[in-house]
């Protein structure tokens, strides 16, 4: 073996490859001869004086593309391993000679895949990581922040390799520290790849979680690497790498792209390396799609191909699928299956890139193919069968999951398979995992509009459909699961517990403390500027958020083997969510692509009974928007999809409308024909029979002056028929639906034409269990919180908010205990902190919406807005009803339109089971009309009663109607909820 030069002159041994190469070729020559424990020590003792001296050699030996035979690398680590037992760590070379073994560990696994491997390595180093309370003490001069660089590394290639997103969150944290740990940074030559490492880990956590955030901090990272050092190959093929994946990838940043891996190749002409560059100039070519570039593109991963290294699998496995995506869309379909199953076979079961790479290579195969290929084909059915794998792996990042059952489920149900509803099913249980509580709430925000958008209808719709095998209470039970999952998720974490608490008390309350610190977790926002996002505290949170939902579902899980609470936390059942029509009828109108249905659940029988409405969903998303642009028209705003300007959506004073109002009068004509009068037409024969009648219906008939005569020409002959007592209806929409009021559906062209506010009650309902939930306590002396500001700052003046609130406390006062609100006692912190305390709560006032999220709807108060995110922090078991007199209160987001994400809903989920809201602008003149009339009703008998709600509701708003005001003024008021 050659001689190290102390003095470090000798350049040709900064290639560790070359030292590790000649260790081998020694311990060849020793394993030719003789057992001789002293050579192989000796060699051991080269390689420590040399790592002594060249403290840099540790960090420059993990890059990869090293060649040694199998014999010598085991050789090495097994005498490697002989060196860590013989050397404790506190000594001057224990991080040395275990940085070595980590190494060879490393590169050990990137050949055979044996996971063995790199757990050893993890665990050797994370052994370093806790022996070391002072990095930077004696004894470990050449240790401060590359001890965390090489954890970060270890962690982030088990991740690559297996997708446990905890690897992730670990490596990133680790990484940071490596940067902060740093004392010298425009001196140290290991700087730069401790950004090029921290980017790298960040790109890989946007592509798991659809944060763009992260995307663009990790361009940034690289713009500043490059910026300190400009012609190192590897920071040149990371740059490439992480700037592809921009969304604006193909527009205007290609030739970026293909400029740094072509000058990168020229810095770097080893040529083991050969095939990497042109791996990834093949990609990119593939994903920018111009003239061309297809050819292009299969050319140069070919020829990646052919030079790829033949001990390196995972190379040569993420070629060939990516060569297998060009060729399916060059139509070469035949030879694409072929590719996809020569890199299975390099694959172990597990790896992220059999799960992730064959899932995506499998969707262009087909969707390209047009779905001809037959599933009799062995090759096919191995590809379905590797996606089923992967959705079903619970060791398996949740995203590569949840777009394997997607896939899964899309490709059965065009092929009619049966599996095709456990792969939804799949689908529809993974999703709450991938927008995880421990998640910011904006990004969880953001993924469901990603990733969640109608999978649930899409899921219904298939069982009611395609497999009348399955009872139609599956499909109830997928659009529960599937629906609203921000509020759902969330509420868990609210849960008291208490029957957990009588039966395991210290389970109970750790599950507590876990869900605390959860849900305080998830509402943390870092700020915007770059140094605070990516500090070591808030990536700190953002792992403890990670390692909290782990222990959350473990905790869960050791409450479900407890007899008796085996369905702890779990989904309700059908014949636990019939039971939210005990007082009236749930409909529920399931939007989905293929067709449209109502679903009854009606209060007598429980029983579920639906059929198909003539209407479609492209002429729902019609409309939607046509009922949008009506309301932009006529000033009173529409929620905006994440568009980010701001919209003032005011309860304004505004001047009687036109009479004309052609567009308004369109949809909800539409409405009615299409959705609302085929339900009344199945609900016939409860119309025509009196008991029936009676169990769909409040129990309270409408004064005499609300009886309406009415004609149904198509209600099955029922020409004229004097309903005496209104239908009870919960309406539960779902998709663009749930943006169109279907309780004014009716014609409005001539007087005497039926409208459903004629004979039902109505309210809406985001999901059944809301009507289920019941965790308020009844108090003895319940208490009414008051809010008026009628000089919010910036903003119109609303003179009859005070008026509003003295009728209010008039009529409160001999009921219940009021606390009012007014000019600058109606602040934030007053208005939050009584919401607290209040078991009814009446706002008037403007609201808001503006900014990028549903969650940035606000309240508008003395010192500014109360925001629908500081609202959700708010938990009140004692809160029995809200009135919101405040304009868009119950407006949703159109870009997560099943979350029911509103003001009025997050009132429901701080704990307020019914709240009157308002779908669009009232005006302020009828805002005192409106709350007088209801607050009468309820409070009629001397005491507060908020069961009839939605009827005190319904009266005042027919009152309006007589006076013959436009549909635009009676018709924004609803309810919400029980």
């Amino acid at each position: 073996m050659p001689a190290v030069t102390r003095g470090g002159s000798d350049m040709s041994l900064f290639n560790p490859a070359k030292l590790l190469h000649s260790l081998g070729q020694y311990l060849t020559e020793y394993f030719d001869r003789r057992f001789r424990p002293s050579a192989i020590a000796g060699s051991f003792y080269t390689l420590r004086v040399y790592m002594t001296r060249h403290w840099w050699f540790w960090f420059w030996i993990p890059r990869p593309w090293r060649h040694l035979e199998q014999q010598e690398l085991d050789s090495s680590i097994l005498w490697s391993r002989r060196a860590v037992d013989f050397t404790p760590i506190d000594t001057s070379h224990g991080i040395e000679r275990r940085g070595l073994l980590v190494w060879l560990l490393r590169y050990r696994f990137s050949r055979s895949l044996q996971r063995d491997d790199i757990d050893e390595a993890v665990n050797l180093w994370r052994g370093v990581i806790e022996s070391l309370d002072q990095p930077e003490s004696p004894g470990y001069p050449c240790v401060d922040g590359y001890v965390f660089y090489m954890m970060s590394s270890c962690l982030y290639f088990r991740y690559h390799h297996y997708g446990n997103a905890d690897d992730l969150y670990s490596a990133i944290q680790y990484a940071r520290q490596a940067i902060d740990s740093n004392k010298s940074p425009k001196t140290d030559p290991r700087y730069p790849s401790f950004l090029e490492h921290f980017a790298y880990c960040l790109s890989a956590r946007s592509l798991a979680t659809n944060n763009y955030q992260d995307h663009l901090d990790a361009v940034s990272l690289m713009h500043r690497v490059l910026g300190l050092s400009p012609f190192q190959a590897n920071f040149l093929i990371t740059y490439a790498i992480t700037l592809r994946s921009r969304v604006d990838f193909r527009n205007s940043l290609s030739e970026n792209v293909l400029c740094a891996l072509y000058n990168g190749m020229e810095l770097d002409n080893s040529p083991e390396n050969r095939s990497v560059w042109l791996a990834e100039l093949g990609r990119t070519y593939y994903v920018r799609r111009r003239e061309g570039d297809l050819e292009r593109a299969a050319a140069l991963l070919h020829q990646a191909e052919s030079l790829a290294d033949v001990q390196d699998r995972v190379h040569r496995a993420k070629t060939l699928l990516t060569l297998a995506e060009v060729e399916a869309q060059r139509q070469g379909l035949s030879e694409a299956l072929e590719l996809v199953s020569k890199a299975r076979v390099l694959l172990p079961p597990g790896h992220t890139l059999q799960m992730e790479g064959v899932a995506r290579a499998v969707s262009n195969i087909l969707v390209n193919g047009r779905m001809r290929l037959k599933f009799g084909n062995t090759t096919v059915d191995g590809c379905i069968e590797a996606l089923a794998e992967a959705a079903r792996s619970p060791s398996t990042a949740p995203d590569v999951r949840y777009r394997s059952a997607l896939l899964w489920a899309t490709i059965c149900e065009q092929q009619s398979r049966t599996d095709a509803i456990e792969a939804f099913i799949t689908a529809l249980d993974i999703l709450p995992r991938l927008v995880w509580v421990g998640l910011y709430n904006d990004l969880r925000l953001q993924l469901l509009a990603t990733q969640g958008l109608g999978l649930a209808s899409t899921a219904a719709a298939t069982v009611i459909r395609y497999y009348p095998e399955f009872k139609l209470e599956t499909a109830v039970e997928m659009l529960e699961v599937g629906r609203s999952i921000f509020w759902t998720h969330s509420l868990q974490l609210r849960s008291p517990f208490d029957e957990l608490l009588q039966s395991e008390p210290e389970l109970a309350r750790e599950l507590v403390q876990v869900s605390k610190e959860m849900e305080a977790g998830s509402l943390y926002l870092p700020d915007s500027r770059d140094e605070e996002r990516l500090s070591a505290s808030a990536l700190g949170i953002s792992g403890r958020n990670h390692f909290l939902s782990d222990r959350w579902d473990q905790l869960v899980g050791r409450a479900r083997e407890i007899p008796g609470f085996e369905d702890f936390l779990r989904p309700r059942s059908f014949s636990q969510l019939s039971e939210a029509a005990r007082n009236g009828v749930v409909i529920i109108v399931n939007v989905s692509p293929s067709f449209c249905d109502a679903l009854i659940i009606r209060s007598s029988s429980r029983t579920l009974e639906y059929f198909t409405l003539p209407i479609t969903e492209t002429e729902v998303t019609q409309l939607a928007n046509k009922w949008k642009s009506v309301l932009k028209r006529l000033g009173r705003s529409y929620r905006s999809s994440r568009g980010g300007t701001s919209q003032l959506l005011t309860r304004a004073i505004r001047k009687r409308l036109p009479s004309k109002e052609d567009p308004a009068q369109e949809v909800l004509s539409s409405l009615w024909t299409k959705v609302v009068e085929p339900i009344l037409d199945a609900l016939h024969s409860s119309l025509g029979n009196a008991d029936s009648l009676k169990e769909m219906n409040p129990n309270v008939p409408l004064p005499s002056d609300h009886t309406k005569t009415l004609q149904y020409p198509k209600l099955n002959g029922m020409r004229q028929k004097r309903v005496e007592s209104a239908l009870r209806l919960w309406w539960c929409p779902t998709g663009r639906l749930t943006s169109l009021p279907l309780h004014a559906a009716g014609n409005y062209n001539a007087p005497g034409q039926p409208c459903l506010m004629d004979v039902a009650v109505s309210s809406y309902t985001p999901t059944l269990s809301v009507l289920l939930n019941n965790n308020t306590r009844p108090v003895e002396s319940p208490e009414l919180l008051a809010v008026a500001q009628r000089n919010a700052p910036n903003l119109p003046l609303l003179p009859n908010a005070e008026k509003e609130l003295k009728e209010l406390q008039k009529l409160a006062a001999p009921v219940l205990t009021v606390n009012s609100l007014t000019e600058n006692t109606a602040d934030i912190e007053n208005v939050a902190a009584g919401i607290v305390k209040c078991n009814w709560l009446h706002l008037a006032c403007h609201g808001l919406q503006s900014g990028p999220t549903a969650l940035d709807s606000s309240f508008a108060l003395h010192d500014g807005k109360l925001k629908l995110s500081r609202i959700i922090q708010i938990s009140s078991r004692h809160a029995e009803f809200a009135y919101l007199s405040a304009c868009e209160t119950a407006q949703g987001d159109e870009a997560v339109p099943d979350e029911g994400m509103h003001l009025a809903g997050g009132l429901l989920f701080a704990g307020f089971p019914s709240v009157i809201a308002t779908a669009w602008s009232i005006d302020d003149e009828d805002g005192p009309v409106i709350a007088k009339m209801v607050y009468e009703h309820l409070f009629r008998n001397g005491r507060p009663d908020t069961s009839e709600a939605a009827l005190a509701l319904h009266m005042a708003v027919n009152k309006l109607r007589e006076q013959g005001v436009s549909v635009m003024r009676w018709a924004p008021f609803i309810h919400v909820g029980r």
